[in-house]
C-alpha cells in the first residue's frame, strides 16, 4: 500500500510539473512576443456578444494589448467558468494584456425583468433617481437601445445611505466586477458627455423644465460623473480610468482625472468627426486628449469599417500612428462582438523615434519614424510621388507597386490612404 501511495505521488508530481511547465512555456513565448513588439498596439472594444467562456475567442482576444469586455451581473449562470477564471486565462495567453470591464452611469432600461441590470432599475425606481420631464415622463436621449435617462446630479435626494445614483453605482459595480477580480487593470466608462444629450428636463425635480444648455446643468452634470469616478477611485485605487469621451476633456471637472479616452467612431461612420468635420479636426481632438490625461496617458483611436478595404485599414492606423494611441478598428458588420485581426496588427514598428506629428512632413503628406519603420499619411486630395530611401521595404501587408528607376525607386500615396515602410538591416 505504501508503495502504491509512493508511485501515486510520484505520477501527480510529474503531471503537475508538466502542467506548470506548459504553462511557463506558454507565458514565456506570449511575453516575449508581446515584450519585442512595440507599435501598433491594438485595443480590442469587445463589449459586444458575451461568449467570452468559448476558448476559441478568449485566443483571438488575447492578441489585444487592450480588450474591455462587457460582463454582467451573474454572467456565469449556466456557464461551466466565472468572470474569474476567464480574465485569468486572457492574462496567461497573453502576460501582458490589460483587461478591462464595460460600466455605464448616464442610461439603463426600465425592463424590470432583466435580471443583468434588475438590481439598479429597482434602486432607480425606489429612489426616484429617473430624468423626468415636467410631466413626470421618463426621457431618452436616443431610441436605439431603448434606454432611458438617469438623474445623477446633485440635485437628487439622497438614500438611506446618504449616497446619489453615482456612488451607489459605482459601489455596486465594484462588488460585481472589481471586488474579487484581481486581473482586471481597467474599469471603464461609457457616455461620459461634456454635456447632456436631452434638450430640456426637469433637473431639479421641481416640475419645470430646465435647459440643458446651461452651464449651471452643464456643470452639475459632469460633476456627477467624477462623483462616480471618486467613488471608484476610493474602491479600486489600484486600476486605470478609461472613458468613452466625446470632447478632448479639457473641461474642469474632466482634465487630469482619467488615465485614458476612448474615441469612439473617429472614422468609419456618417457621424464620425473626419466625416462631417474632416481629417484636421478628427486629428485635432486626437492630439489634444493626450493633454487632459493622467499617466500612462491611453487613447483608443477607433475606426469600424469593411476589414476586406484595405485601404481604409491603412489610413486609418497611419493616422493613428501620427501620436501614440492605441489603435481600435472593429468590423462593420459586427461591430463590438468579433477581432478584425489583420496582418497591419502584426507589424513590429518598434518605439518612435520622433514626436507626435501635428503638421505635414512635405506638403500635405504627414511622416513618422519608428525604430524599425517609417510610417506615411495622404489625407489630401491629391497623390504624392514618394522617393523610398535604400534601406526601405513595403510592409507585408501593402498590394501597392513599387518604380524602378536607375538611382531610385517610388510609390504612390494616394489621396486617404497610409503607407507603412520597414528598415531593412543592413
Amino acid at each position: 500500500m505504501r508503495n502504491n501511495r509512493k508511485i501515486f505521488t510520484i505520477i501527480i508530481f510529474m503531471n503537475l510539473f508538466v502542467v506548470s511547465r506548459s504553462l511557463s512555456e506558454e507565458i514565456k513565448d506570449n511575453s516575449e512576443t508581446k515584450r519585442l513588439k512595440n507599435f501598433p498596439k491594438i485595443l480590442g472594444m469587445n463589449i459586444g456578444k458575451k461568449h467570452y467562456d468559448d476558448e476559441s475567442y478568449q485566443k483571438d482576444l488575447s492578441r489585444n494589448d487592450i480588450v474591455i469586455l462587457g460582463f454582467y451581473r451573474e454572467w456565469e449562470k449556466s456557464r461551466n467558468t466565472n468572470i474569474k477564471e476567464v480574465s485569468q486565462r486572457l492574462k496567461r495567453l497573453n502576460p501582458n494584456i490589460m483587461i478591462g470591464q464595460y460600466t455605464i452611469l448616464n442610461e439603463f432600461t426600465d425592463n424590470i425583468f432583466d435580471q443583468a441590470k434588475r438590481d439598479i432599475i429597482e434602486k432607480l425606481n425606489k429612489e426616484n433617481w429617473w430624468l423626468l420631464d415636467e410631466k413626470k415622463k421618463k426621457l431618452q436621449w436616443t431610441p436605439r437601445y431603448n434606454a432611458w435617462e438617469v438623474n445623477f446630479t446633485e440635485y437628487t435626494q439622497v438614500d438611506s445611505g446618504k449616497m446619489r445614483f453615482p456612488e451607489w453605482l459605482a459601489e455596486r459595480n465594484y462588488n460585481v466586477f472589481f471586488k474579487n477580480n484581481p486581473y482586471f487593470d481597467i474599469w471603464y466608462i461609457d457616455n461620459l458627455f461634456y454635456k447632456p444629450r436631452v434638450e430640456k428636463a426637469d433637473w431639479k425635480n421641481i416640475h419645470k423644465n430646465e435647459s440643458s444648455s446651461s452651464e449651471e446643468i452643464q456643470r452639475a452634470y459632469r460633476k456627477g460623473y467624477m462623483a462616480y469616478l471618486e467613488k471608484a477611485k476610493q474602491l479600486s485605487p489600484q486600476l486605470l480610468y478609461i472613458v468613452n469621451a466625446d470632447s478632448e476633456l479639457n473641461y474642469e471637472e474632466y482634465r487630469n482625472q482619467f488615465h485614458g479616452a476612448f474615441l469612439e467612431g473617429l472614422m468609419g461612420y456618417s457621424w464620425s468627426l473626419e466625416t462631417w468635420a474632416g481629417w484636421a479636426r478628427m486629428m485635432e481632438r486626437y492630439h489634444s486628449v493626450f493633454e487632459n490625461l493622467l499617466p500612462p496617458k491611453i487613447v483608443g483611436f477607433h475606426a469600424t469599417g469593411d476589414p476586406k478595404d484595405r485601404k481604409f485599414v491603412r489610413y486609418a492606423l497611419t493616422s493613428c500612428l501620427m501620436n501614440n494611441g492605441y489603435f481600435s478598428f472593429t468590423d462593420k458588420w459586427n461591430e463590438y462582438s468579433s477581432v478584425a485581426w489583420l496582418e497591419e496588427f502584426d507589424l513590429d514598428l518598434g518605439s518612435p523615434i520622433e514626436e507626435p506629428k501635428r503638421k505635414p512632413w512635405r506638403e500635405h503628406v504627414y511622416r513618422r519614424e519608428f525604430e524599425k519603420g517609417v510610417v506615411y499619411v495622404n489625407p489630401g486630395m491629391k497623390p504624392y510621388l514618394l522617393k523610398l530611401e535604400k534601406n526601405m521595404k513595403l510592409a507585408c501587408c501593402s498590394e501597392k507597386k513599387i518604380e524602378n528607376g536607375k538611382d531610385e525607386k517610388k510609390i504612390i500615396l494616394n489621396p486617404k490612404d497610409g503607407l507603412i515602410l520597414m528598415k531593412i538591416d543592413e
